[in-house]
C-alpha cells in the first residue's frame, strides 16, 4: 500500500512537471512577438492582441544639470489587450532626485502618482493613411514625498504610424498634459524612425520637444531593442538635450515580457 501511494505521488509530480514545461515552452516560443512602447517617448499606433498582458519596465539616469541628477529606479507599465480596438493601461514609477544646493545634498526617493489609461484604435494603416490610435490617461492623487500630487492630472495622446519599406516604421505623436506643479498645459511632439536590422534586433532614432508657454525643450535619443525570445525583450538607449532648458543627457535600460495570449 505504501509503495502504491509513492507511485501515485511520483506520477503526480511527473504530471505537474510536464505540464509546467509545456506552459514554459508555450510562453517562451509563442509565435506572436511582443510589441512594446519602450524605450522611446513615442507611443505606438497599435493596440495589444486581445487577452495579452505586457509588462514593460526600465531604469533611467538623467543628468538635469550640474546640480541635479534624477533616477527612475523603476518605471513599469502594464498594458492589457481587451479586444482588437481597445487596451487598458496602468503605470507607476519609483523616483529619486539628488540636488546639490550651496553644498547641501537635498534628495528624495518615492513613488510618483499612479497613472490609469485606455487606448483605442481609430484607423488601420493603408498606404499613406496612417495607423492611428488615441490614448486617454489620468495621473491619480497620491505619490510620496516630493513626487506627490493632490489632484487628478489628465493627458491625451494621439499617435500615427506608417510602414516604411519591409523593415522600417515611422511614428509621430502629439501629446497634451498638465504639469503636476500648476495648471500649465504642456505639449509633447515626437517623431521616431525604427528599423529592423535583423529579425531580432531593431534600432531607432527619435526627436521630440516639450512646448510650454513659448519655451521649447528639444531632445533626441537613439537606442537598440533586442528580442531574446518572442515574448521577452531588452532595450538600451540614451539621449541628449538640445536646448538650454533641456537635461544634459540621460541613459535608459529596460526589460519587457508578455504573458497570456
Amino acid at each position: 500500500m505504501v509503495m502504491q501511494d509513492k507511485s501515485h505521488k511520483s506520477q503526480l509530480r511527473s504530471g505537474v512537471l510536464i505540464s509546467y514545461l509545456i506552459l514554459v515552452n508555450n510562453f517562451i516560443y509563442a509565435q506572436e512577438a511582443i510589441s512594446t512602447e519602450r524605450p522611446s517617448f513615442s507611443n505606438s499606433s497599435s493596440v495589444l492582441l486581445p487577452g495579452r498582458l505586457n509588462v514593460e519596465s526600465g531604469f533611467q539616469f538623467q543628468r538635469v544639470d550640474d546640480a541635479t541628477d534624477e533616477l527612475v529606479l523603476n518605471t513599469t507599465q502594464l498594458r492589457y489587450g481587451v479586444n482588437e480596438h481597445f487596451e487598458l493601461r496602468f503605470t507607476w514609477n519609483l523616483l529619486q532626485r539628488d540636488t546639490q544646493v550651496e553644498g547641501a545634498n537635498l534628495s528624495g526617493t518615492g513613488w510618483a502618482p499612479p497613472v490609469l489609461g485606455i487606448k483605442t484604435q481609430l484607423l488601420e494603416g493603408d498606404g499613406w493613411i496612417p495607423e492611428t490610435a488615441l490614448i486617454a490617461e489620468v495621473a491619480l492623487r497620491g505619490g510620496s514625498d516630493i513626487f506627490s500630487n493632490d489632484r487628478l492630472v489628465p493627458a491625451l495622446r494621439y499617435s500615427m504610424g506608417w510602414s516604411v519599406g519591409a523593415r522600417g516604421a515611422l511614428t509621430h505623436t502629439y501629446n497634451i498634459f498638465w504639469a503636476l506643479e500648476d495648471d500649465r498645459a504642456l505639449n509633447l511632439l515626437t517623431l521616431i524612425y525604427a528599423h529592423g536590422i535583423t529579425d531580432d534586433l531593431t534600432a531607432f532614432v527619435e526627436l521630440y520637444s516639450f512646448l510650454v508657454k513659448g519655451e521649447s525643450d528639444y531632445r533626441t535619443d537613439m537606442g537598440l531593442i533586442y528580442l531574446i525570445k518572442p515574448r521577452f525583450q531588452v532595450d538600451l538607449s540614451g539621449g541628449l538635450g538640445l536646448s538650454d532648458i533641456s537635461p544634459d543627457w540621460f541613459l535608459d535600460v529596460g526589460l519587457s515580457f508578455a504573458i497570456f495570449k
